[in-house]
């Protein structure tokens, strides 16, 4: 159990003036705290100097320091955040009173605002007149005449005492100990008394004592521990000498504090927002490890973990956080020594880096920018302990702006926005990287095609983070959506509705993906990317670099800058050699260890000591995902969409087949080198005309122009600019459908933009309110009516946004593995995803018809069903097929009655009525099944060197499981069993067959002999037979005497009846007598059986010793049969 100590130093001031070095002056506050190298921390109890008295204050051997590169700035040196040093000479004692000025030191300069203060030198102690200071971090500082030369301090020291283990092995265990030193010469014929302190409070005292034994006089760590202290305490010691060796003493020195701990040698930095320092940690005293004498490993290491956390840390990821980087720990390990490793003198206080870095949430307005760090160290050895330690580790942050508000889209066909706010067009076809994170393994890819005849569209796009690739495909069918490499697990994808999704990305970039439907846009992305405070200065591609510069956002792969947008979008496409959407490109490098973030969420919650045990605070977690360690999935939109992890009972390995023969397909067919459409009007309209329909449509149909004026004033620029694309793409196809379309990005910008601002959302809650009320997913297409932020869809439409007719019935385009099914021995294909468009969640229904086809090409229908399958977004989805056992049409000697391969038929509807075209699904062998495929289908044929023989495929020379004499020969026999166990005339074979047979009988024999020569013996060995069998007992309860039948009843010395057994084995059928339901105190007989297992000795031994019996009379074996075997079979007891 720790024991925390606090001390509350209460500095009585009272105002006395005077100059005089004899007279009384008033104590300077905190005065051992004001050294430049003071490391005695105190959480919250800073030194400051704004509400001092003014006088003359007594500093006894101390001075203002005179040089200011000794003193570092925010809460370190002095304990304060700015140190006042003197600019001048310490006075004589000769001088006089003397006026000196002193300084301020801080962040931007070392003299901040001069002034002067009074001094006197008095020889054995110093007068300071000091006055208050009007800043509430500053304070003056004092050290004392000269650290170097101070005559007592205390002094750690290592020893290693021989401690004897298991079989007198030695081992070396460690001892911190803490010698009271003093620089000047001691004299041998004095007697020294050491008295320890800690934290001010008297510990003990040591002598009087001679100098040849003054080490007697040590502290010692037991001496510490059994009282309750460990780390983080202040030891002090004052030495006493006399010449008579009596405890009454002459002269006296104090020592300095130590501290005792790990100092942090920066307490105070500054982190820009999104970015990382280090800390700087030095023990100040040295620490071993218990080792057996003569066995340690050479490689071991003896190693003091020091933990950092926040201890205000909601881990909610709704505020911004502290996480140390590049570790598997949440901090680092210090290093320490074996018995073999130390001497004395040899350095101990090296020191040690430790990063952190801001984990900081997608939100503008975190609320902290100020955090107070704790420290928590395990592995050391005094008592293995777990110390929670406050200290003045203090980081602030400076807040980054250049990412707040930003986007970067492709919108439609595509118009193209950077980061910082230049747009153009990206006309080319081909693969491209969007976004890519200069430094960590972050990036975003997306492919187009031609759109509307006019353009090009994105319709693909591959996320990336560290091991992890999302891919989202509708260039081509079938359609993808999946996870397609899972090393790290740090991408999280959520369904934001069945046609819009966000991957929430390591650092924290949000991409948002919206899949269109409108005519001439079909299965074509709007694609949104949200910077974080992490991308700042850090992103490249199409987006540009993130810095508030446009004027640098056409930067090509080489680092010029282009002017034309068309040049610059083709030096950012990629070859299918970079391209995510080739699947020989998945294997990715993983996330960087050394960026990896680490918190240990356990400790945040823990307001006492934690344990070492399993599950202990100190247990981290680490990973590249800001998001990993959230208790809440509040800050998330959507629901999660398929997890890195087997999404059926297929296994992984499976489902990587399939992904890559589908994206197989749509390279083949895919020119992925970029080259350029030419955008051209088809309509005689100038953009001017197209630009004023355009701003009419969005005053009366775009429900989020209603909130103009109550929006973020970020959303001004993203109206214009919806706008502004509505008109390109009205002067270019005629078509002001689109308007509704970039209607939709408008509000989908503004959502975002609410998402990410709490200061707006917590300003204006009943704008939020209304604008989520009112404005939904594309404005429902036009078919239905907004109803607090969901579509009420007409009749006649479906789906969440009432895109899809009811009249247009899903179509199926693709099955799993091309529609076929490779059986594997015992397995049913049973859950086969299909592809298509179309699918409508709780909407859809499958209609299966179940076939067998015959060898004669006969294909027979057996059954059909309809029910709801499981949609996993509107073009994948899944139907469950019952395992179907082959049936038989007739029965006769060959295979033309057994179905040589079964199938599946699927078709769907979403109103009951109208279904689409039918897809069939094979399950088949290979073993013996071999496939055609024309156009007008499968056919299935038996391989030769095969065999199927009742229902069942096996390869040649295959054996029958049940009959190995019977084996597939496909040359003799291609459906029926070959058997070839036949007598042979090779001299060989008969020679082995004879050898055969002569070792089974001789076996027999042996076999023979031992039942034979074991049956002997135990008939010799009778009257030992263990009593096995059932033995029926039969038991006259008395009506009168003690009854402890059902608590007790003991036979043969060892074996006993309980109650709870006694109550079993009454209730038995095997129990004969009628009176088997009385109990104890009634007259009659109860009957039980139950198996024992003594030698016949020991039980005949025991019913002739009544002290064995605990009822008042004798139990007594009135017979005692053998049956067959030498069993006693059964016996009868009862009471006389």
């Amino acid at each position: 159990m720790r024991i925390a100590i606090f001390v509350v130093l209460v500095c009585l001031v009272v105002e006395i003036t005077g100059e005089s070095c004899d007279g009384s002056h008033m104590t300077l506050p905190h005065l051992d705290e004001r050294a430049s190298n003071y490391s005695g921390e105190r959480f919250g109890l800073w030194v400051f100097d704004h509400d001092l008295v003014d006088g003359w204050y007594d500093v006894g051997r101390r001075n203002i320091p005179t040089d200011h590169s000794i003193l570092r700035i925010y809460w370190n040196s002095c304990n304060t955040g700015a140190p006042i040093w003197m600019n001048g000479t310490i006075p004589s004692t000769s001088e006089g009173k003397v006026t000196r000025t002193v300084c301020i030191k801080t962040t931007y300069t070392i003299c901040l605002t001069p002034f002067e203060i009074e001094v006197i030198n008095c020889g054995t102690h110093m007068l300071y007149k000091l006055s208050r200071v009007y800043w509430t971090d500053v304070a003056y500082c004092f050290d004392v005449w000269d650290l170097s030369t101070e005559t007592l301090k205390v002094q750690p020291l290592l020893f290693f005492a021989d401690r004897i283990g298991i079989n007198d092995q030695i081992y070396k265990k460690p001892i911190l100990m803490f010698r009271c030193h003093m620089n000047a010469n001691l004299t041998d014929d004095q007697y020294y008394l050491v008295s320890w302190y800690v934290d001010d409070i008297f510990l003990l005292r040591k002598g009087p004592i001679l100098l040849k034994d003054i080490d007697d006089t040590n502290l010692y760590e037991p001496e510490l521990t059994t009282r309750g202290y460990k780390l983080d305490i202040n030891i002090k010691c004052i030495m006493e000498s006399n010449n008579s060796g009596e405890n009454e003493t002459s002269n006296s020195t104090s020592s300095l504090k130590f501290w005792l701990g790990i100092r942090v040698l920066n307490p105070s930095v500054n982190i820009i927002q999104g970015r990382s320092t280090t800390m700087q940690l030095q023990p100040t005293f040295p620490f071993g490890c218990s080792s057996r004498v003569g066995y340690r490993n050479p490689s071991d290491k003896c190693l003091m973990y020091v933990n950092m956390f926040d201890p205000d840390d909601s881990n909610d990821c709704k505020s911004s956080s502290i996480s140390v980087t590049g570790s598997q720990k949440c901090g680092v390990q210090i290093a320490g020594f074996y018995y073999d490793q130390w001497t004395d003198g040899i350095p101990y206080d090296n020191v040690t880096q430790m990063t952190i870095t801001t984990r900081d949430p997608n939100d503008y307005h975190q609320g902290r920018n100020k955090f107070v760090l704790k420290l928590l160290t395990e592995g050391h050895h005094l008592n293995d302990i777990v110390q929670m330690s406050y200290i003045n580790i203090i980081v602030t942050t400076s807040y980054e702006t250049a990412w707040q508000a930003k986007t970067c889209y492709s919108y439609v066909d595509p118009h193209m926005r950077s980061f910082d706010g230049r747009y153009y067009e990206n006309q080319n076809l081909g693969a491209f990287v969007l976004y890519r994170h200069k430094s960590r393994k972050q990036e975003v890819q997306m492919k187009t095609k031609q759109c509307n005849g006019v353009a090009t569209c994105a319709c693909a796009v591959a996320v990336r983070g560290g091991g992890d690739i999302f891919l989202i495909d509708l260039c081509r069918s079938p359609v993808l959506i999946n996870h397609v490499s899972c090393k790290d697990n740090i991408l999280n994808v959520r369904q934001i509705n069945a046609y819009s999704y966000k991957i929430y990305m390591p650092l924290g970039t949000i991409v948002a993906v919206a899949i269109n439907n409108w005519p001439g846009y079909e299965s074509t992305l709007n694609l949104n990317i949200y910077p974080s405070v992490k991308d700042i200065n850090e992103t490249k591609g199409l987006c540009g670099e993130l810095n508030d510069d446009p004027n640098d956002d056409f930067m090509t792969p080489s680092g010029s800058i282009e002017r034309d947008n068309n040049v610059f979008s083709k030096s950012w496409s990629i070859s299918h050699e970079q391209s995510f959407f080739d699947p020989k490109n998945h294997n990715p490098d993983e996330w960087d260890e050394d960026a990896l973030l680490c918190v240990c969420p356990a400790a945040l919650n823990t307001t006492t000591t934690p344990s070492t045990a399993s599950g202990s605070p100190l247990d981290p977690l680490c990973s590249a995902d800001i998001y990993l360690s959230c208790k809440t999935e509040e800050g998330f939109q959507g629901k999660p969409y398929k997890t890195c992890n087997i999404r059926t009972k297929r296994s992984k390995q499976s489902m990587s087949k399939e992904i890559k023969r589908i994206l197989t397909r749509k390279v083949i067919d895919d020119d992925i080198k970029a080259h350029n459409l030419e955008k051209r009007s088809i309509l005689d309209i100038t953009f001017d005309e197209a630009l004023e329909e355009c701003t009419r449509f969005f005053a009366y149909n775009c429900t989020t122009s209603l909130f103009e004026n109550s929006l973020p004033n970020s959303n001004s620029n993203s109206k214009n600019s919806s706008i502004t694309n509505c008109a390109l793409d009205y002067t270019y196809t005629g078509n002001m459908s689109l308007a509704s379309l970039h209607c939709e990005t408008f509000r989908s910008e503004v959502d975002e933009e609410i998402r990410r601002n709490s200061t707006f959302r917590e300003a204006n809650p009943d704008v939020v309110e209304s604008f989520r009320a009112t404005t939904c997913i594309n404005n429902c297409n036009n078919h239905g009516y907004c109803v607090n932020g969901s579509c009420i869809c007409h009749a006649s439409y479906i789906e969440e946004d009432c895109s899809v007719s009811l009249s247009n019935y899903p179509v199926v385009e693709d099955t799993y593995a091309g529609g076929l099914c490779e059986k594997d021995i015992d397995e049913c294909c049973v859950e086969i995803p299909i592809y298509g468009s179309r699918f409508v969640k709780g909407i859809t229904k499958q209609k299966l018809e179940t076939f067998h086809i015959y060898l004669d090409g006969t294909k027979v229908f057996e059954e059909q069903m309809v029910e709801t399958i499981t949609i996993l977004n509107p073009f994948e989805a899944q139907i469950n097929v019952p395992c179907h056992r082959r049936s038989q049409r007739s029965t006769g000697s060959d295979n033309s009655s057994t179905p040589f391969v079964t199938g599946t038929r699927v078709s769907l509807t979403n109103d009951g009525t109208n279904y689409g075209p039918a897809k069939s699904y094979y399950v088949f062998d290979s073993r013996c099944q071999g496939i055609l495929n024309d156009s007008n289908g499968y056919t299935f044929y038996l391989k030769d060197g095969a065999c199927f023989i009742s229902g069942t495929c096996y390869s040649e020379r295959e054996q029958d499981t049940l009959d190995p004499c019977r084996r597939c020969q496909p040359t003799l026999n291609r459906f029926s069993w070959t058997y070839e166990c036949t007598i042979s005339t090779d001299p060989q074979v008969v020679n082995d067959m004879t050898t055969v047979i002569i070792s089974v009988c001789i076996g027999t024999l042996v076999t023979v002999f031992v039942i034979i020569t074991i049956t002997i013996i135990k008939c010799c060995l009778k009257k030992e037979k263990r009593i096995a069998g059932h033995i029926e007992l039969n038991v006259t309860v008395p009506t009168t005497g003690p009854r402890t039948l059902n608590k007790n009843l003991l036979f043969c010395g060892q074996q006993s009846l309980r109650e709870n057994e006694i109550n079993q084995m009454e209730n038995t059928e095997e129990s004969k007598n009628p009176a088997k339901n009385n109990r104890p105190g009634t007259p009659g007989s109860m009957s039980f059986e139950k198996i024992f297992g003594l030698p016949v000795s020991k039980w005949s031994k025991a019913l002739s010793v009544t002290d064995h019996c605990d009822l008042t009379s004798l139990c007594v074996c009135s017979s005692l049969g053998y049956s067959e075997g030498g069993y006693v079979r059964k016996f009868a007891c009862s009471f006389s």
